[in-house]
């Protein structure tokens, strides 16, 4: 079983990439990884803030006041990355993000910019008041997730990265409540659901299901380090435990339609 194609690879213009983490050194490394094409889907907030500033405070990154402010600033910066990323489109780079929903139902993306993009990558990494220090009642955190997460699968986005790493983030097991309504959600909106490798999310559990109802799968290495980017052993493992072979791969994943 073997992979050419990564969705979901961030730069060090995300302030969670390693330093060296440049499109120059990812572009180098194609030809050894055996990599033809991959996105760069650098955080979208991060465009908004400083690395100074709390970037994963959600109080911060998420109020629609500050967003709205920084929005002239945000946009500026995204069209020099895309304008940059554009030089390496013949070597396989597609431009991308990778964009959170605020509270209130909205993505953290200028809608001039989202239209220029090959790949919006749609992530859920923080619930109303939900930390490993503070857990609200599970039936809350539930519904709170289902909120976000179907909201977001109705944003025209293009891949659910790690569809449900926010409760193994804060210590929570994943409630099966939250599953099948997250892929037949993804399933009604053409929203391919992601095996990433960096947060080893979803589990067996969920893969089973996305293939029991015949939901697409997205392979995303997260790469914050040159050497995760290209590391698909991963999406080989879960794979090859839910009983798929090589030739099965080609009616199950999403291919970019750019």
């Amino acid at each position: 079983m073997t992979f050419n194609c990564d969705w979901h690879v961030h730069t060090r213009r995300s302030y969670c990439g390693k330093r060296n983490v440049t499109i120059e050194a990812l572009v180098g490394l194609m030809s050894k990884k055996k990599i033809r094409q991959f996105a760069v889907t650098d955080h979208s907030t991060h465009f908004y803030f400083d690395a100074t500033d709390s970037i994963w405070n959600p109080d911060l990154v998420l109020n629609p006041q500050r967003l709205e402010e920084k929005q002239d600033k945000a946009t500026k910066a995204m069209k020099k990355h895309l304008s940059m990323l554009r030089a390496f489109s013949k070597k396989g780079v597609l431009t991308g993000m990778e964009v959170d929903i605020t509270f209130k139902g909205n993505l953290v993306l200028p809608s001039e910019i989202k239209e220029e993009l090959d790949i919006v990558i749609g992530a859920v990494h923080w619930l109303p008041g939900l930390s490993r220090e503070n857990k609200p009642p599970l039936k809350q955190i539930v519904k709170e997730f289902l909120d976000l997460t179907l909201a977001l699968l109705e944003k025209r986005i293009h891949i659910l990265a790690h569809p449900t790493r926010v409760f193994k983030r804060n210590g929570l097991d994943v409630p099966t409540e939250v599953v099948d309504p997250i892929i037949n959600a993804a399933i009604t909106n053409n929203v391919a659901l992601e095996i990433n490798s960096h947060s080893k999310n979803p589990d067996v559990f969920f893969v089973k299901r996305c293939l029991d109802k015949g939901a697409m799968l997205s392979i995303g290495t997260d790469t914050h380090s040159l050497e995760e980017f290209g590391d698909f052993s991963y999406h080989r493992n879960i794979l090859n435990e839910c009983g798929i072979k090589g030739d099965d791969l080609k009616n199950i994943l999403f291919i970019p339609e750019k």
